[in-house]
């Protein structure tokens, strides 16, 4: 009962927090400057490989986010008192 009640508070702050985004739209200019700059990557990708190191950049991101957040909630577990 107190982790539904827990998980329905932070699903709860999540929506609320990704309803305060704007609306996404394709015609704005960065997904123009994303369009454009596609056709460059792809004559430096024959030569340099482009998406295998965004993959990478974004695998190492994801898993610093990841351990962050792990740290977050054990220091915020830690400080509960009468845990141990």
């Amino acid at each position: 009962m107190i982790t539904t009640a827990i998980l329905n508070v932070l699903i709860g702050f999540i929506n609320w927090a990704v309803s305060l985004l704007p609306l996404v739209a394709t015609d704005n200019p960065i997904a123009t400057a994303i369009a454009t700059g596609d056709h460059y990557i792809a004559s430096v990708g024959q030569v340099f490989p482009i998406e295998t190191l965004i993959e990478i950049l974004s695998f190492v991101l994801v898993f610093d986010a990841a351990w962050i957040l792990y740290q977050v909630v054990r220091w915020v577990y830690q400080k509960i008192p009468g845990i141990n």
